[in-house]
């Protein structure tokens, strides 16, 4: 007789995979596809493995993918100090992807949009901000380096939706395994 919890421990190995290796693309996308304007405002791709994780895995493995992600970047590929305030960022952007985008058969335009507008405009722009101004060294305000931030993730959420709306139905697509394929 199966059990429930049998079930679960079966599907556990291709979830843990699958999250380890959309934590790879993510450190990869992150750390070598990016472009760093100057200190304090990057532009990258690395948002996408951790929404299609939010998408295909749910939650928490969504905020597990951001948060190892932006953990194993940090600590293999440091560019300054760790602090693990950018670590919650990511793994509220999983969270976020996560619950927009999880057992959604289609994801709709205003899953996609209300996931960047939180992602863009609160966490990154919002908390990435105030992390940068307890780090920063040269003492620079919340309020001077919040304007141009918040400016930069504003022009850049059109682009991060529509590379979201067709990235995701791409994975319906995709050759998964069996117990994502119901929920793609």
């Amino acid at each position: 007789m199966r059990t429930k919890s049998a079930f679960h421990l079966r599907n556990a190995v291709p979830i843990m995979t699958m999250t380890a290796l959309l934590t790879a693309i993510q450190v990869i996308l992150s750390r070598f596809f990016s472009v760093a304007l100057n200190t304090s405002l990057r532009i990258s791709l690395g948002f996408l493995p951790t929404a299609l994780a939010g998408m295909l895995l749910g939650p928490i493995p969504a905020m597990i993918t951001g948060g190892l992600g932006d953990l194993i970047g940090a600590l293999a590929f440091p560019t300054g100090a760790y602090f693990p305030g950018f670590t919650l960022t990511e793994i509220l952007c999983g969270l976020t992807y996560g619950l927009c985008f999880y057992k959604r058969e289609p994801v709709r335009f205003r899953h996609v949009l209300l996931s960047k507008i939180i992602v863009n405009i609160f966490i990154y722009s919002g908390l990435n901000t105030l992390w940068i101004t307890m780090i920063s060294t040269t003492s620079q305000s919340y309020a001077i380096l919040l304007p141009p931030r918040l400016l930069k993730n504003a022009l850049q959420l059109p682009i991060d939706t529509l590379i979201l709306l067709y990235m995701l139905p791409f994975t319906a697509q995709l050759p998964l395994p069996y117990f994502l394929r119901k929920r793609v």
